[in-house]
């Protein structure tokens, strides 16, 4: 983000705002520093009913995350509102990642075990998922939109983790947006995608919405697939390429 953040002492007590990064700090082996998490944050099991709770991502409790007084709170350009980081970083030290593509997932995670001092389990995650993503054996480059939501319907555009995640599956993202935005029937029929990906998260695509799709796309392959395995970065991405591997040998 090319911001400062300065600390007079290593950072113990963290306030996590993302989901993603909440299950990292889980793996990192630092879940008693972890003083409070979001309505979202549903891995590890038990810290939504063991933990304090700030809201949600796009609707912090800032006078609860300022009374907890945390050492440092993680938050993420894309999944939180500027405005509420903003007015949070005028009170407490707020270390803000901004994760688009796989380097920059794994730089984040490198760069939690030096914030937090647990440096050795941040390599042994990152050396987890390089030697899982170098196994996989990707599909050849079929078109694909990745649907997050319904009415409207919504893709994942080209510069967002989910787009990184989709390349290293062979999937080959075809929505000509940036990041998360509306698309019509007309441009999906335009754009004339071989596979259809309806995610888990955030909107939950179930099996009576692939009918509804494959209305307007009768020729396209229509699939549900796990939305935390293409759009959670950290310690999931160690699970998530052997779950694109049974993915791409499922359709192979």
């Amino acid at each position: 983000m090319g911001r400062e953040v300065r600390f007079s002492e290593r950072p113990k007590t963290v306030i996590s705002t993302v989901p993603s990064q909440t299950e990292l700090f889980s793996d990192l082996g630092i879940g008693n520093n972890v003083l409070a998490i979001t309505s979202y944050c549903v891995h590890p099991s038990g810290w939504l009913e063991s933990k304090p709770i700030i809201g949600g991502t796009k609707k912090l409790d800032i006078t609860e995350i300022l009374r907890l007084s945390p050492d440092v709170v993680i938050a993420n350009k894309e999944e939180n509102q500027k405005e509420q980081i903003e007015e949070l970083a005028r009170h407490v030290p707020v270390w803000i990642s901004d994760v688009r593509d796989f380097t920059t997932a794994v730089d984040f995670i490198k760069s939690m075990g030096v914030l937090l001092d647990v440096e050795e389990k941040a390599q042994a995650i990152i050396q987890s998922i390089i030697q899982e993503r170098n196994s996989i054996t990707p599909l050849n480059k079929v078109k694909t939109l990745y649907f997050i939501w319904r009415k409207p319907y919504m893709v994942a555009g080209s510069n967002t983790f989910i787009n990184s995640t989709l390349s290293h599956c062979g999937f080959s993202n075809i929505a000509e947006v940036d990041t998360y935005d509306q698309i019509s029937h007309h441009e999906m029929v335009r754009l004339n995608p071989e596979f259809i990906l309806l995610s888990s998260e955030p909107f939950p695509f179930a099996e009576k919405h692939k009918e509804e799709i494959s209305e307007i796309l009768p020729n396209a392959k229509v699939i549900l697939v796990d939305g935390e395995m293409f759009s959670w970065y950290g310690s999931r991405m160690s699970l998530s390429f052997q779950y694109f591997q049974n993915l791409v040998t499922e359709l192979k």
